[in-house]
């Protein structure tokens, strides 16, 4: 009897000749080749029994799922380079402050630009995605906690803050000499919640969080050699502060009240010293807070500038031209420059708007107070002395201060500001715009000889006052300060000049009893090593490079070059003096920079954001090297492998590995063979007699 196949034997058979399955026993391929239509049913049921036919099954199946093989392979190939694009696409989120919830989104526009191999990255939970975040701040953090682990003392930056979602926080940087780079650095290390484990940030809270993260990163207490805080009575306090418990422990530390505060105060001082002048701060906010809180008159505001300036702006010229006010605050150290100077600039559009809508009894009451000779005198006064001192903030800011430039800056600001009351020259100023030719001539206003005396006897009471708040909260630190001069080569005096001897000696024990107050002995090595120490600065003076134009940089040179040329067994106190002096922070210009970064990154959509991954992202923006760079592909190599060393990561069932290259890649026609494939490999093949028809012809 003759029988023919069914349908999937069929198939089967026809698909074999690809396979060119040949006969071990006649080396023949005419079976496989050349497949029949009709068989006998005891030669077609030996067939299905055979091993050559389970062999052709078993190489069909193979060939038909050989493209999911190939997919998975190219998976496993490309496994840590589509991880490392993943945490590059991390990274920019975090350096952009971009929220984590658009991380699957970015990963499509990945994609989309051609990064096809970004598919195979399956870690796209927003759990995974936080850990990779965390992973790569403390990468970043592991790498400055390393540089601060090689050098010899360290000092930190804290400063208090409270978050948008109301938590207390203590946000802290640290100062160290890196020698790898003979450059001085500052970077933020970490953010921590006061109020986790206790109900008042005191200073024993403080003291306790401190401690705590300086234990986790390993760094011994014994190199903190600087703390410099913003002169709050927790941080400073004789008896209780942040800075008594720390001496406690470690008596060698400095501890200093930022400088830049310092002349805030001062300012501040001044300002309430003279009620005058603090009345015209509290109009300058009031006239921001009435334009800025109403559109309409803002709108007023813009319009009179256009008007009074006599030109037609376009929409988009019209920012260029027409300024809004500035907001006066005294937590910020420059704001009142400024606020001042957008009012002097602008004084006649304020005064005509102020005029159209006198019917609102708070711009009829500021038109009152600000169309005075007294008060336009006082914003000319005023521009012209807060300048010098907003130059003079903006030194005390640098990140890389210089020590010796802080006592001569001070000095040329106060002789500047003496020279301001000598010439008088705001007041001169407004004696020539008020002139019928003048720019305030529109006003209408004359200055009588009894208001200019007012206004002179203020210039002279206020600059008075600013000079001695400025000696009254520097004058302390300054002389400590200024001795680093010293280190000066080019003014060493020659060998044979009769005050070589006596050069520095006073200085030294100045600095001496600053840093020492209590060991003398000390005191005297540091005097003895510093007679020794000149000569080496008498051969230095003539290698200072030509372009280190300043003294102050002058300074920081040899500095430099102490550390690098000096043996610590000849210098062992100048060359650790040298390198405290390098690692001492007096300024918190860098927590206040820290603090608006937590404000851009911690923010009313963000607020649920936990400590460890804003301490990632705050290293990340702050610490991070600049986006695809060379540093930056070194920290992404460091987070992959540290992140897949973390913990053994889940892996896809191979099925939903197949399923989902199916979906991407393969097209409904693959996709039947496949079901084709999967349904014979189900039921092997059985062919029993059900599945032979019986042919009844001879």
């Amino acid at each position: 009897m003759v029988v023919s196949l069914c349908r999937r034997c069929w198939n089967v058979l026809f698909d074999m000749q690809e396979n060119h399955a040949r006969n071990e026993q006649n080396k023949r391929e005419t079976f496989s080749t050349t497949p029949s239509t009709r068989f006998k049913n005891s030669t077609c049921s030996d067939h299905t029994c055979s091993q050559k036919h389970n062999d052709s099954v078993e190489a069909e199946l193979l060939n038909r799922v050989s493209f999911f093989q190939k997919e998975l392979d190219k998976k496993e190939q490309v496994k840590v380079e589509v991880l490392h694009k993943a945490f590059t696409a991390f990274y920019f989120l975090a350096k952009e402050q971009i929220a984590n919830s658009k991380a699957g989104c970015l990963l499509q526009l990945v994609e989309k630009l051609g990064a096809h191999d970004i598919k195979y990255f399956h870690h796209r939970s927003s759990t995974s995605i936080r850990e990779m975040i965390v992973t790569l701040g403390e990468t970043i953090q592991n790498q400055i906690i390393q540089k601060v682990k090689n050098t010899n003392f360290f000092g930190l930056l804290i400063d208090a803050l409270t978050d948008i979602a109301v938590m207390e926080q203590m946000i802290t940087f640290i100062q160290y000499f890196n020698f790898e780079t003979s450059q001085v650095e500052t970077k933020f290390v970490f953010i921590d919640d006061l109020l986790k484990e206790s109900t008042s940030a005191d200073a024993e809270m403080i003291y306790n969080v401190l401690i705590r993260n300086i234990e986790e990163f390993q760094l011994p207490l014994g190199k903190l050699k600087g703390l410099v805080t913003d002169g709050a009575a927790v941080m400073v306090g004789k008896n209780n502060g942040l800075a008594a418990k720390l001496k406690a422990v470690n008596p060698s530390i400095i501890t200093v009240h930022c400088i830049c505060h310092r002349l805030s105060l001062a300012c501040t001082d001044s300002n309430v010293a003279l009620k005058y002048i603090d009345e015209v701060q509290l109009i300058v906010t009031q006239l921001w807070k009435l334009f800025e809180y109403s559109p309409k008159k803002m709108a007023a505001y813009l319009k009179c500038q256009q008007s009074i300036k006599n030109i037609v702006l376009g929409e988009s010229n019209k920012n260029i031209i027409c300024k809004k006010l500035k907001k006066a605050c005294k937590t910020r150290w420059l704001s009142f420059d400024n606020a001042v100077t957008a009012v002097y600039e602008e004084i006649l559009a304020i005064l005509q708007t102020l005029r159209e809508l006198q019917a609102d009894p708070t711009s009829f009451g500021l038109l009152k107070k600000m169309k005075k000779i007294k008060f336009i005198g006082t914003i000319y006064i005023l521009h012209a002395v807060l300048p010098k001192l907003a130059e003079l903030s903006r030194v005390f800011q640098r990140g890389d201060i210089n020590f010796s430039l802080i006592s001569p800056t001070v000095h040329y600001v106060q002789d500047s500001l003496r020279q301001i009351v000598i010439s008088e020259e705001p007041l001169t100023t407004l004696m020539d715009v008020l002139k019928p030719t003048g720019r305030l001539s529109i006003l209408q206003l004359e200055c009588s000889a009894e208001q200019l005396d007012q206004l002179k006897d203020l210039l002279a009471k206020y600059v008075e006052a600013l000079n001695t708040n400025i000696d009254s909260r520097l004058g302390a630190a300054l002389p400590v300060i200024s001795n680093f001069g010293i280190f000066n080569p080019t003014l060493v005096p020659g060998r044979g000049n009769a005050a070589f001897n006596d050069y520095g000696v006073a200085a030294m024990k100045s600095i001496s009893d600053f840093l020492f107050p209590q060991n003398e002995d000390k005191k005297q090595e540091m005097v003895v090593e510093w007679s020794k120490l000149k000569y080496n600065l008498l051969e230095w003076k003539t290698l200072v490079p030509a372009h280190l134009s300043s003294a102050g940089q002058i300074t920081e040179w040899c500095m430099l070059r102490i550390l690098q040329l000096c043996s610590i067994q000849f210098f062992p106190q100048m060359v650790s003096l040298v390198e405290v002096i390098l690692a001492l922070p007096i300024s918190n210009a860098w927590p206040e920079r820290g603090v608006s970064q937590v404000r851009l990154i911690k923010t009313r959509l963000r607020s649920r954001l936990k400590n460890d991954l804003l301490n990632a992202l705050l290293s990340i923006a702050i610490n991070g090297p600049p986006q695809f760079t060379a540093e930056c592909d070194k920290i992404f190599e460091l987070a992959v492998a540290s992140w897949m060393k973390a913990k053994p990561r889940r892996k896809l069932k191979r099925e939903a590995v197949v399923c989902s290259a199916v979906e991407q890649t393969v097209d409904k026609e693959q996709q039947s063979k496949v079901e084709l494939a999967t349904a014979m490999a189900s039921l092997n093949l059985d062919l029993s007699d059900d599945n032979i028809s019986a042919d009844e012809s001879d």
